[in-house]
């Protein structure tokens, strides 16, 4: 890995030298940074395929010193303080890119992300919305709208939202999972079922899946099924109040004839 990482760096950074002489030389250093800042973001890009998100992040910083107005280290770099649960420096981030390129729908939808994960439900529902105004096309956007209808029990409205994101793109398992705990809170539970074993076939370790499957499951009287669940949701989990309610269901269904 380290010598990948060498070989890397004296392709960057040795061989493009005299390119980035002549750049500087001839209109004042300005082209040179722009140059040697979008080989930051690569460089970036080529450390997180290794999962090295904290040098990932440096690179894109160093990018951004270079080329104060290069949006794509700024996206980048909102999404990996998101993945981080950095969410007030995605934000800043993402409005960062807003100020220069005032109809991104990219930044518009991250931001609505992160708006949500701050429990600032209405921002997020202001830039889910401009997000989809702008790019209908985008799936990222409607699951987010989703997710704060959602969070606010309002499952008239989320049950649309996450369809469209599920058309959008058919592999987002968090749009199934929403939408069967839409459906689950109706007390459509064939419906619920049949979403949250979606979400459960994209991610197989999508541990709540299980969990409010199992629930369903137990709504319908198939105590098996239920069971099976609870005993899944309990290998793969860490929530500990929802691993309880889960040994306290199968308690319950154990005593059940």
């Amino acid at each position: 890995m380290k010598n990948r990482i060498k070989i890397f760096m004296l392709i960057i950074f040795v061989v493009p030298i005299t390119a980035l002489i002549s750049l500087s030389f001839f209109t004042g250093g300005s082209l040179a940074n722009q140059f040697k800042a979008e080989l930051h973001v690569g460089y970036g890009e080529y450390l997180l395929k290794y999962g090295q998100i904290t040098n990932a992040i440096a690179q894109y910083t160093i990018a951004i010193k270079l080329d104060p107005k290069l949006s794509t280290a700024y996206g980048a770099r909102a999404t990996l303080y998101g993945e981080t649960q950095q969410f007030d420096l995605a934000i800043q981030d993402c409005t960062t890119i807003l100020s220069y390129s005032p109809v991104d729908p990219s930044a518009f939808a991250l931001r609505a992300y992160d708006y949500l994960m701050q429990k600032q439900y209405d921002a997020a529902l202001r830039d889910s919305s401009a997000a989809i105004s702008l790019a209908p096309a985008m799936s990222l956007p409607n699951y987010v709208r989703g997710l704060v209808y959602f969070t606010e029990n309002d499952f008239a409205q989320a049950i649309p939202d996450e369809s469209r994101a599920i058309i959008l793109d058919p592999r987002i398992s968090a749009a199934y999972f929403i939408r069967g705990r839409c459906y689950e809170s109706q007390n459509l539970y064939d419906n619920a079922v049949a979403d949250l074993t979606k979400a459960i076939d994209i991610n197989t370790n999508y541990n709540e899946a299980y969990y409010y499957r199992g629930v369903a499951y137990k709504a319908l009287s198939l105590k098996s099924k239920a069971v099976a669940d609870f005993q899944k949701f309990i290998s793969l989990s860490q929530d500990q109040g929802l691993m309880q309610s889960a040994k306290d269901y199968i308690n319950e269904l154990s005593t059940q004839y």
